[in-house]
């Protein structure tokens, strides 16, 4: 599973809602108020939850940055809560819900024999 800060998360809840809104996902670059330097923009592409695309693989000369055209998430974005929320119940089940479950049967099994004896 992918660990992300909550900040990460809100940027990425924020621009799958935004890729609804655009063909095939993509989201212009002038739609959004986002700096392609931050720093969670920046996490979330290294972990390739999203991705920019550039125009032609065109250099701004003053910078020597790529001219991006616009931003996209990708599956593993698209998913990743969904993924998170199941990676979360199974937690509660293994570290919660069954050892609650083995101590109930361990008393009853405890109790029933000291009812036979």
């Amino acid at each position: 599973m992918i660990e992300t800060v909550p900040n990460e998360r809100k940027l990425l809840r924020k621009l799958i809602k935004k890729s609804k809104n655009y063909p095939k996902g993509k989201i212009p670059i002038s739609e959004l108020n986002v700096d392609f330097t931050d720093y969670y923009v920046r996490q979330l592409i290294n972990k390739k939850l999203i991705a920019i695309t550039s125009i032609d693989n065109k250099y701004n000369d003053n910078t020597g940055d790529y001219i991006y055209d616009s931003l996209f998430v990708l599956e593993k974005g698209i998913h990743y809560f969904e993924k998170r929320r199941e990676n979360f119940k199974y937690f509660v089940m293994k570290s919660i819900l069954t050892p609650i479950l083995v101590s109930i049967i361990t008393t009853l099994i405890v109790l029933a024999i000291k009812l036979l004896l």
